[in-house]
Parts: structure tokens; C-alpha cells; sequence
């Protein structure tokens, strides 16, 4: 990690801007690619993984990095219009979107959260209108409540999480 890290602080952020569109993307295509069965590797009902044969590959962690870079470079691009909901806000939404539905057809929700933290943190320092970026965070909560409610599988996992020393949630 160290030796990647000292590799990439030695490209210019020039280049990580031009290029985080691409990233983006790339990112996109992995998390489509790892629900194709026969390439993504099945865990606990969960196919979230790419096998590499050392170790395995999963894309959702690139693709923090990637709603990351292309979060930034398009507060950066669209920083004339960020008090336009039409032109500043809402190709973010549509590009959280599609990352939301491949994480959970995964299905993994988490990671799903936490890409949408990092893209409303972007927006918010990037000095989003605070009353357009407070109806995102309304939708994206009310989002994930009903996904929570409609999915059983989502709610006894909040529930034990709430209530961890209820025997029904107890492991041993």
C-alpha cells in the first residue's frame, strides 16, 4: 500500500482530474462485471467479488475511490452552476444511482451508504445550496429506509444491530 501510495503522490492532480470521469466508469463496468455469473464469486449469497487467484477483488472498494475523484472533479467543473439543482446537482444523482443499483444486486447496501456519504460530503464542501443538498440527504434516507423496510433480510440485520443481546439475534 505504501509503495502505491508514494507512486501515485508522484502524478500530478492534473491528471487524476482528467482522467476521474474514466475512473469512474472503469469502476461502473467492474460492478457490472462481478454480477456476471462464473466471474463474480458468490459468498454467503452475496457475489461481490472478483478472483484473482492470490486474493480477490472487490469492486465496490474501488469504486469509493472512484465517486470520490469524479465527485470532486465535477464540483470543480460545475462550480459555476452549483446553485442550479438541474445542472449542478442532478448528473450526480443520476451517476449515484447507477452505482446504487449495481451494490445492491450484489447486494451490498453498506457500501452503498458509504459511497453516497462520500458523494454528499463532496457536494456539500463543494457549496452545494444547503437547501438542495438537504433534499438529497431526505431522499437518500428515505431511500434506504424503504429498502431497509421492503427487504427482510436488511432489517433483521438493523434489528440485531440495535438489539445485539436479544437471544433471536444471539450467535453463540
Amino acid at each position: 500500500g505504501l509503495v502505491c501510495a508514494l507512486a501515485v503522490a508522484q502524478v500530478p492532480v492534473t491528471f487524476w482530474e482528467r482522467h476521474a470521469s474514466l475512473v469512474f466508469l472503469v469502476a461502473l463496468v467492474l460492478l457490472l462485471i462481478v454480477l456476471i455469473p462464473g466471474i463474480g464469486k458468490v459468498v454467503n449469497f452475496s457475489r461481490r467479488w472478483i478472483p484473482l487467484g492470490i486474493m480477490n477483488f472487490q469492486p465496490s472498494e474501488f469504486a469509493k475511490l472512484a465517486i470520490a475523484m469524479y465527485a470532486a472533479s465535477y464540483m470543480v467543473r460545475k462550480m459555476d452552476v452549483k446553485e442550479n439543482f438541474v445542472q449542478a446537482v442532478w448528473p450526480m444523482v443520476v451517476a449515484l444511482f447507477f452505482v446504487g443499483v449495481l451494490l445492491l444486486r450484489q447486494p451490498d447496501m453498506g457500501a452503498f451508504i458509504v459511497i453516497a456519504t462520500i458523494a454528499m460530503g463532496i457536494l456539500f464542501l463543494g457549496g452545494v445550496n444547503g437547501r438542495m443538498f438537504f433534499l438529497i440527504a431526505a431522499v437518500l434516507v428515505a431511500t434506504f429506509a424503504l429498502i431497509i423496510a421492503f427487504d427482510d433480510l436488511r432489517r433483521e440485520r438493523i434489528l440485531a444491530y440495535l438489539d445485539p443481546w436479544n437471544p433471536k439475534y444471539a450467535q453463540g
